[in-house]
């Protein structure tokens, strides 16, 4: 895992550290930040030790933020608690300072692994150290960070430093380094474009395919109503000969209302026809899709209608339910595939 240790409280710059060679970079510039553990100024995430045994995280934190030296409530009142993968290990941190973090790191698409320069050297060295002007060493069970300035004025000389670098910081420490891992996908960052776009372009992908395939399922039902409609008339012209198509549906109407005639028997054929169209596709259990319907007069009077079923059952059902409504009905002919089943029937009129 490679380091990332700032510079300083603007969290824009740092060094990049990892077990081969160490440079100085601007946030900004970080192109991948998978990996990377980023140590911030022990003044901006404060670590802060703390084993009260409270499961209730609101109180847990309410005790972290209590046990923190801060005279000010309104500077007490602006502490966000942050847990790390130790249970005794936690950070605070000031809403600007939270605010600021965010900021700097709102383009990210990965969690991002932070942790404080006390909490760091203490795990990596725990001993007394000078790095980078400042003093971080053991009093008691405390580990503190102090200048070099204030760490003069102590009236303690027997505390040992050892001097310590960023070559020092080469090797792998990643086995011994607690830190917590701050998830930047919240509410701020959904909406924020650059951050997402690959899913908004995702989203827009998808709805126009929706709406294509809502389009293309329009055009196929228009296209059946008009072939149905094209079938009809057909089979208006087949009875009636003499008569153009200018309206069907009030042409069918005024025959379906016609009396009989007792010679031709006419408008008892055109509502037969119409019962049958109605109860084919309509008929409970087993209602078939019309699939094309002609009018013979060939040795009798004859409707011949091919209707798709989407299997053998649905098939058989309907055959069933249509002998004892149509006694005179017959199969002529029968495809059966393995999405579908066409059949033809023979109605006598």
């Amino acid at each position: 895992m490679k380091i990332f240790l700032f510079i300083d409280q603007s969290l824009e710059s740092g060094h990049l550290i990892s077990e081969s060679k160490i440079r100085k970079v601007k946030l900004d510039e970080l192109k991948d930040l998978n990996d990377i553990l980023f140590v911030l100024p022990n003044e901006t995430l404060t670590f802060v030790k703390h084993d009260a045994n409270l499961k209730n995280t609101k109180n847990l934190h309410a005790s972290i933020i209590n046990s923190v030296n801060i005279v000010d409530i309104d500077e007490r009142s602006k502490l966000e608690v942050l847990s790390s993968s130790n249970s005794q290990n936690f950070y605070t941190i000031k809403k600007n300072d939270l605010n600021l973090f965010k900021e700097r790191f709102k383009n990210a698409e990965t969690k991002i692994k932070l942790t404080s320069d006390l909490l760091f050297f203490k795990e990596i060295f725990n001993a007394g150290i000078s790095f980078n002007k400042s003093i971080f060493y053991k009093e008691g069970d405390n580990f503190i960070k102090l200048t070099e300035q204030a760490f003069s004025l102590l009236e303690q000389t027997n505390v040992e430093i050892a001097p310590k670098s960023l070559d020092d910081l080469k090797a792998d420490h990643s086995a011994q380094i607690t830190f917590h891992e701050f998830d930047l996908f919240n509410f701020k960052n959904i909406f924020g474009f650059s951050s997402i776009k690959k899913w908004i372009y995702a989203s827009i992908s998808l709805i126009v395919l929706l709406n294509l395939i809502g389009l293309f399922n329009i055009m196929s039902n228009w296209n059946q109503i008009k072939k149905m409609d094209s079938t009809l008339a057909e089979l208006y012209v087949s009875i009636y000969p003499d008569e153009d198509v200018f309206s069907l549906e009030e042409q069918v109407a005024a025959k379906f209302n016609a009396p009989v005639d007792k010679t031709t028997n006419i408008s008892s054929i055109s509502s037969k026809v119409i019962d049958l169209a109605t109860n084919i596709t309509s008929r409970y259990p087993a209602p078939a899709e019309l699939m094309e319907l002609n009018y013979s007069q060939e040795e009798g009077q004859y409707l011949h209608i091919k209707c798709i079923f989407q299997n053998a059952s649905q098939e058989k059902k309907y055959i069933e339910n249509q002998q004892k409504n149509n006694p005179t009905i017959s199969v002529i002919d029968r495809l059966e595939s393995k999405d579908m089943v066409v059949t033809q029937f023979k109605y006598e009129l």
